[in-house]
């Protein structure tokens, strides 16, 4: 996790909707249902993955709302 998360915010930056292999948005729901641990151990890169949902907000509310909720579930617990 410690070295494919940060890739995968990377690519996050980019298009915040990347696709995997299966759907518009499936790596950032990929990222927001990693383990707790993780991000509760790594509190720069879960600043920086609430940082990319903020500054792509209007995205998402219009393209993937699904994802909006699926964060602040994240959000939630952490």
């Amino acid at each position: 996790m410690k070295f494919l998360i940060p890739l995968a915010l990377e690519e996050l930056s980019i298009n915040i909707l990347a696709e995997g292999d299966y759907y518009c948005g499936d790596l950032l729901k990929v990222v927001l249902m990693s383990e707790e641990t993780f991000w509760i151990n790594s509190p720069k890169l879960a600043a920086e993955l609430s940082e990319l949902i903020t500054s792509n907000w209007q995205t998402l509310t219009e393209e993937a709302p699904e994802l909006l909720k699926e964060y602040l579930l994240w959000k939630k617990r952490l």
